[in-house]
């Protein structure tokens, strides 16, 4: 479901400081809704790989904690972007969570699928990508992304378990850095096109009140000269008459 309309107090300014138009708020708000539906996606896909390895998590019941842990971390961020889209600082919350999480819950994936790019932890954190990438100043997305990557890296190489697929830590690590770098590169993009929007906007509505102008100054200026000619040729008729 849609997240309600952001309002101009809940929408940032984009990187480069201009001011946030219609364009661009429309723009935060598809990005709201879309991070809202991507989390969305990622509760089902960690839902259906804990019923995929039930066995697994049924042997022991505190490896559950993880993907509990995740499935409510992130409804608790989709209904808060049903809200309103968070300042920066609750997008590196965000992603505090995923580096707890990508150290922590290693020990909640299946032996078979550590390290791997397909277990429900790695699809959580890519989900989690999005909020500093759409969000966050350059620099500390580019922070979070790495901190994101390293602490899945580290998570992994601690289970010192052979991945699936040949897959390895270190490359599911460096991916997640390349589908961040990707994900703000798609920001940068739209932003610019968003902001352009707005100052082609701004532009046509500077020049629609001078237009207004110039047409009022023009009908006030006739209508004075129609005062002006009606009243002189009154009082030229009323000379005539009294003569």
């Amino acid at each position: 479901m849609m997240p309600a309309a952001i309002t101009a107090a809940g929408v940032p300014a984009p990187a480069d400081g201009a001011p946030a138009g219609p364009a661009l708020m429309a723009l935060r708000g598809v990005a709201a809704w879309a991070v809202s539906f991507i989390r969305c996606v990622v509760i089902a896909y960690v839902a259906v790989q804990v019923i995929i390895w039930h066995a697994f998590y049924v042997a022991d019941a505190w490896r559950l904690a993880g993907p509990a842990a995740a499935v409510a971390w992130d409804a608790a961020v989709v209904a808060y972007l049903r809200r309103r889209w968070p300042p920066w600082q609750r997008a590196g919350l965000d992603a505090a969570a995923g580096v707890l999480l990508a150290l922590g819950a290693q020990w909640c994936v299946p032996q078979a699928m550590r390290g791997d790019t397909a277990n429900w932890l790695y699809i959580v954190l890519v989900g989690q990508l999005l909020v500093p990438a759409w969000l966050a100043p350059t620099a500390v997305a580019a922070a979070l992304a790495l901190a994101l990557g390293a602490a899945y890296w580290a998570g992994a190489a601690l289970t010192s378990a052979v991945p699936a697929g040949g897959s390895s830590p270190a490359g599911a690590g460096i991916l997640l850095l390349v589908i961040g770098l990707a994900a703000w590169f798609a920001r940068r993009g739209l932003e610019r096109s968003a902001v352009g929007a707005d100052v082609t906007l701004a532009q046509a509505d500077r020049d629609a009140r001078a237009q207004h102008v110039v047409l009022a100054r023009g009908r006030e200026r006739r209508e004075h000269e129609r005062l002006l000619h009606d009243t002189v040729l009154n009082t030229l008729t009323a000379l005539a008459r009294r003569d």
